[in-house]
Parts: structure tokens; C-alpha cells; sequence
């Protein structure tokens, strides 16, 4: 959730509206400005096997007991949103919207039967992105991506 939080807030804006087509210039004015302006500079990012895999319980301990995963965390989240909006498959977001299309159907029915188990939930959800894929061969294709880039994860 943090991470569409950043990607929104980082993409251009024209006439009032977001302009999505537009997110590449807006990742590319977000990393330029933390090299140039933010303390620190571009954070390291978070290991994403870790943050790709990580519950809300997890997410809270470790932004409460080390104040400098903060920006590790936010920044890495924005890089997972940015993947699965596009670079990942055929650049389209399919994986993602379905992603979200799920949550929504689950998170309906869990309110309609009471709570679930967060971390079968979890999973559940993350084979929507694996999509067949194996983790390991996921984390390598975002890593590539990014090294296109020349953002190294």
C-alpha cells in the first residue's frame, strides 16, 4: 500500500491530473532529486525478496525500532509499485490490476465472514504476481529491469 502511495505521489501532474503515461519522467525527476537534495541521497534500497514478502506486523516493527529503514522502505515500495505498473510482462500493469481486483474480492469477503489468516491471504495474493513465475525468477527480472535503468537493487 506504501509503495502506490509513493508511485501516485511521483507522478507528474498536469491541469490538475496524474499523468501515468508520464510515470517514467517522474521516477527519473524523484531519483534525481534525492540524489541532489534529500540528506543522504538515494537511499539503499530495502532487500525486495524481504519487503516484497513482508506482513504489516513486520512492515511496523521495523519502521518504529530503526528510524532509518524509513526512506529504505518508502523507496524500495515506490521501485515494487513502479515494476508492476511498468516493466513487468508486456509493460501493461495486467499483473497488478488483477492483483488489486483480488485484494478487493478477498478483503469483501473476509469483511462479510470475519477475520482470515493474514499470511494465507498473503500468499495467495503474492501468486497473483508471481503468476507461475518462481520468486527467484521474479526478483532477477525486477533487478534487471532496474539495472537498465541504472538503479541497482
Amino acid at each position: 500500500m506504501e509503495g502506490t502511495a509513493e508511485y501516485t505521489g511521483n507522478l507528474p501532474l498536469s491541469t490538475g491530473r496524474f499523468r501515468v503515461a508520464s510515470a517514467k519522467s517522474g521516477l527519473k525527476d524523484y531519483v534525481d532529486f534525492l540524489k541532489k537534495r534529500a540528506v543522504g541521497g538515494v537511499p539503499e534500497p530495502y532487500p525486495i525478496e524481504k519487503l516484497f514478502k513482508i506482513s504489516n506486523e513486520e512492515w511496523n516493527d521495523t519502521m518504529s525500532s530503526d528510524p532509518t529503514m524509513v526512506r529504505r522502505m518508502y523507496f524500495t515500495s515506490y521501485l515494487l509499485v513502479y515494476y508492476f505498473m511498468h516493466m513487468d510482462g508486456n509493460g501493461d500493469s495486467q499483473r497488478f490490476i488483477r492483483f488489486f481486483r483480488e485484494v478487493d474480492k478477498e478483503r469483501k469477503k473476509e469483511t462479510d465472514r470475519g477475520r482470515n489468516d493474514e499470511d494465507g491471504f498473503n500468499q495467495r495474493m503474492l501468486q497473483i504476481l508471481l503468476d507461475g513465475r518462481k520468486e527467484e525468477e521474479l526478483m532477477k527480472q525486477i533487478r534487471s529491469a532496474y539495472a537498465r535503468l541504472g538503479i541497482r537493487l
